[in-house]
């Protein structure tokens, strides 16, 4: 095999990995996100999201101390878009939320849902959900969430 041959298959790998890694970066760059999901204290995020909601949701958290467990826990999840003075949830969205952390006994496991959360087929549109719950503070690592809103009609501009 001559110097020009081998030389010639050297260039067409190296242009083949230069193109795979090409394609990678901008299939990383054009994936959708919640636009900044934030956790107020407890640290929440997803990494990933369907949503009708363009500029991003903030999830709330409300904690009180149980008595009864003796721990902190958390009492209660609202899910906003983050910009409520001009996005909502869609009106006939599903609207999902899931609490991701460490479930009693197991080891610390981000994927692991302590709980979840839907309100499907919303009636009207709003820019605020609230759903009460009773999870140990600490076990909470983070949410997912989703927001499907394909049974509102796309406006075209």
């Amino acid at each position: 095999m001559s110097t020009d041959t081998r030389l010639s298959r050297s260039k067409k790998k190296i242009i083949a990995v230069l193109a795979g890694v090409a394609v990678a970066a901008a299939v990383s760059a054009s994936a959708s996100t919640l636009g900044g999901a934030g956790g107020e204290a407890l640290g929440a995020d997803a990494g990933t999201a369907a949503s009708a909601v363009t500029k991003g949701v903030v999830v709330t958290w409300d904690t009180a101390f149980s008595t009864a467990t003796n721990e902190y826990v958390v009492t209660g999840v609202t899910l906003k878009t983050k910009d409520g003075a001009t996005e909502t949830f869609p009106k006939g969205a599903d609207v999902k939320l899931s609490v991701l952390g460490n479930a009693a006994g197991k080891a610390a496991d981000p994927q692991s849902k302590l709980a979840e959360f839907s309100d499907l087929n919303l009636a009207a549109a709003k820019n605020t959900i609230t759903w009460p719950t009773s999870i140990p503070a600490q076990d909470v690592l983070g949410v997912a969430v989703v927001v499907d809103g394909n049974a509102v009609p796309a406006t075209v501009n």
